[in-house]
């Protein structure tokens, strides 16, 4: 990867990656929403479209993920039948040359020799241009002095490559805003510099093209490659959705809007017999923005989370949680996430109540659009996650009294356990205040003995200038590419616009059913104790910690 960051220190200097934690107690609740069982998804703008064999046949728009109509444009290959050319194989990425604007002109200019190379090969470019500032016509002077590049570039590849390549790159001869189709009538109401048609045939934004620690505009081609990856995971998750014909969706709440604080949902699952029938537990979670647009969307990376509470309406506990995310700097998202041992808290089905939490004010103008569903299904494990334990859960300190704080673990496996699993969710917070950056840019491992055996979770990516975005096209993390914020840092145990995988340790042959056994919990940063050394306040070190026993029978 050839990103252009300028380190991690110009990173927090900038305070593009200020975060806070979202917390769950005993407070006030707000008006519960309604929820039930249904087969389908809710209802949402935002939709996979599933498997398709064919052009679709609309209707057809101009917005983001609307589905994306037919167009034919002059190139200096001739014309190009959008129509006759889409397979839903490929995803279609268009940039359009900005005269006079500093970051559409280095994004043209920059060196396309990377587009190429971290491109995946399933994704044609198609290239134009606006008038000058003058509103003179040089739309095929630009592209064709472009095609030229890109032919120099095509000719230092190996032969396959090259021809591979050369005919997914277009070149618009007409000026965009003149085409006379709904591709310059989109252009006409607003002005890309670049935007994009995925594989399920929907209109798509792009994201910032340049890194934000540039010292201007700075926008690169190569950026384009992330959308490709991301539009592919998304393309692989819609067929694996698709064909899950037999899942059962539970919609937890649809196209809510979140400006603040705490969305508790009024839940009813199936009954505990139709719950014990299932050995998955999934957690789909939306989060748009106003019209679908990305200026619309909130700037931040918040933890979000999603939490099953106890207790009445006006005094619920809603400490058990369910699912993580992190909510994606200035663009949309959607994680489908496995967390099946937490289906161990919900084996007795009926009415339950969720809390999904955000982080803090989100701002009246720019609310998250919501939609959260549990999808629940069988997929012949042969065994199921039946019961559960707390081990050690909340936010705390990361300094010099956090090991003290964790009293080792009594337990015991249930008679019947077949498989005995340490389930947590782990994220370090906070920057800037002593020398490591800890703890959300240092490598704090913890770990969890049992019975005299150690695992240990790592977090060798935190504080490198690529670890998110090594992640990008991971259908597990299904990150957000392209960010308006420092989203391809590495981070501990979390990225920007990215699901929390869990940690997750088998420790069935260490403890078997009805054996009494010990867990403890230790940390260090690099192989020592972390010692802080804080020069500075502000954002100190924590770390949000969730940690179970889940009993598999």
């Amino acid at each position: 990867m050839r990103l252009s960051v300028r380190g991690l220190r110009s990173m927090c200097a900038m305070s593009f990656c200020l975060f806070a934690v979202a917390a769950c107690g005993d407070d006030d609740a707000p008006p519960v929403i309604d929820a039930g069982v249904a087969d389908a998804a809710p209802d949402a703008t935002r939709t996979d479209a599933g498997p398709i064999g064919r052009f679709r046949d609309g209707p057809y728009g101009v917005s983001p993920y609307d589905v994306a109509g037919p167009f034919t444009v002059p190139t200096t290959d001739g014309p190009l039948d959008f129509e006759a050319a889409f397979t839903g194989d490929d995803s279609w990425i268009f940039v359009v040359y900005a005269p006079g604007s500093a970051y559409g002109e280095s994004l043209w200019n920059s060196n396309v020799d990377y587009l190429l190379e971290d491109s995946p090969d399933n994704v044609h470019f198609v290239f134009m241009s606006y008038f000058e500032e003058d509103r003179s016509d040089r739309a095929a002077e630009h592209v064709m002095e472009l095609e030229t590049r890109v032919d120099a570039a095509l000719a230092a590849l190996p032969p396959d490559r090259a021809a591979h390549w050369q005919p997914r790159m277009h070149y618009v001869t007409t000026e965009a805003l003149g085409l006379g189709n709904w591709v310059s009538d989109m252009l006409n109401t607003r002005a890309e510099i670049a935007f994009a048609i995925d594989r399920q045939q929907q209109l798509r934004e792009v994201g910032l093209l340049q890194s934000v620690t540039a010292a201007g505009p700075d926008a690169d081609l190569f950026f384009l490659a992330f959308e490709a990856r991301h539009f592919n995971m998304e393309w692989e998750r819609a067929q694996r959705l698709a064909a899950e014909t037999a899942t059962t969706i539970v919609p937890v709440v649809a196209r809510a809007t979140l400006l603040d604080g705490d969305l508790d949902m009024a839940v009813t699952l199936p009954a505990a017999a139709t719950m014990a029938s299932f050995d998955t537990l999934e957690v789909d979670l939306d989060m748009s923005c106003n019209a679908d647009i990305q200026r619309n969307c909130w700037e931040w990376d918040r933890i979000a989370t999603l939490r099953l509470c106890t207790g009445a309406p006006g005094a619920l506990t809603c400490d058990i949680e369910l699912a993580r995310a992190i909510t994606t700097y200035g663009r949309a998202s959607r994680w489908v996430m496995d967390v099946t041992p937490m289906l161990a808290l919900l084996n007795e089905g009926g009415a339950r109540t969720l809390r999904f939490n955000a982080g803090p004010a989100s701002g009246v103008m720019r609310p998250y659009i919501v939609d959260i569903s549990l999808r629940l299904s069988n997929r012949a494990r042969g065994r199921r996650p039946v019961s559960a334990e707390r081990v050690y859960v909340g936010t705390r300190p990361f300094d010099t009294t956090y090991d003290a704080s964790f009293t080792p673990h009594a337990f015991t496996p249930p008679a019947g356990t077949t498989r005995t699993e340490l389930f947590a969710f782990i994220t370090g917070h906070g920057f800037a205040t002593e020398p490591l950056n800890c703890a959300e840019f240092c490598n704090h491992e913890h770990h969890f003995a049992v019975n005299g055996t150690t695992f240990t979770k790592d977090n060798i990516a935190a504080g490198t200038s690529n670890g998110c975005v090594e992640t990008v096209g991971s259908a597990e993390l299904q990150t957000v590419p392209n960010q308006y914020g420092t989203w391809p840092f590495g981070r501990a145990g979390w990225c920007p616009g990215a699901a929390v995988v869990p940690y997750s340790a088998d420790l069935t042959a260490l403890a078997p059913a009805g054996t009494a056994s010990t867990l403890t919990y230790t940390t260090t940063v690099d192989g020592t104790p972390f010692v802080p050394m804080f020069t500075t306040d502000g954002y100190r070190p924590e770390i949000a910690l969730s940690v179970w026993l889940v009993y598999w029978q």
